[in-house]
This record gives structure tokens, C-alpha cells and sequence, in this order.
């Protein structure tokens, strides 16, 4: 699956979950990053990269 297709699956996610009480969305495709603020204010900081094998296998041993 192509980075950017994933971003706009999951903007779809989040800007469609009623039950998340997101009351914003910004996007900024330039560094892949999503701010999405709640109601009650805060803030959250959602980054999206494809993530490599050696990564994904440092991140297994490193939870155990």
C-alpha cells in the first residue's frame, strides 16, 4: 500500500469516527503529520511513514 493512499484512509477514519470527539483536523502532507484536536481542547500529533523491515524488527526485539 502507497504512503499517501494510507494518509487518506486514515484522515477518512478520523474525520468520519463520530465516537473519537475530534472537533479539528489539520493536515500538513508536505511533512505527513496530521494535528488533530479533541473537544475538550487537546492536541494530538499524528506522523505517517512507511516504516522499513529492520525497523519493524528492532521494534519486536526491543518489546520483549
Amino acid at each position: 500500500m502507497e504512503l499517501n493512499y494510507f494518509k487518506d484512509l486514515l484522515f477518512d477514519l478520523i474525520n468520519e469516527c463520530d465516537n473519537m470527539k475530534i472537533s479539528d483536523i489539520e493536515a500538513d502532507d508536505r511533512k505527513s503529520v496530521f494535528m488533530v484536536t479533541a473537544l475538550d481542547g487537546s492536541r494530538f500529533a499524528v506522523l505517517c511513514k512507511t516504516a522499513g523491515e529492520r525497523e519493524l524488527c528492532n521494534k519486536r526485539v526491543a518489546k520483549r
